[in-house]
């Protein structure tokens, strides 16, 4: 029965270490993909910039409404608001991963000598009868 607990053991362990490998490829890729968006927000919130500027020249010049002035400054805010999301969920997923790998870095692998030793009886065993 000792053995079998042990083996139940291994076998646990192992899969919270399957889990948490899983968890770390998808919060660097979820890391990765929040970058990639945050560089086009970036982008579009300079071209929203430049839009602003050409709305209020417009209206300087009686060619636009000051409700068009509104409308692309309203964008402008709205990329913003969603770039500073953008970099909350960034720095979220990095406490994330860090959280992760200090887990993953504190559970050493107890098991894995056990489980040598484990095995080397079975086949000593098997070899037996």
């Amino acid at each position: 029965q000792a053995n079998a607990l042990q083996l139940e053991a291994l076998y646990n362990y192992d899969k919270t270490l399957l889990t948490a490998y899983s968890e770390m490829s998808t919060l660097q890729a979820r890391a990765r993909n929040l970058a990639q968006y945050q560089v086009l927000k970036k982008k579009q919130n300079d071209a929203l910039t430049r839009a602003v500027s050409v709305s209020q020249q417009l209206y300087n010049y009686n060619r636009a409404t000051y409700l068009e002035v509104l409308d692309s400054e309203r964008d402008q805010l709205d990329c913003q608001v969603e770039l500073v999301d953008t970099q909350l969920r960034q720095l979220s997923t990095l406490i994330d991963l860090y959280r992760l790998l200090s887990f993953l870095s504190s559970h050493t692998p107890v098991y894995m000598i056990g489980y040598e030793a484990f095995t080397l009886n079975v086949k000593n065993d098997s070899n037996r009868k």
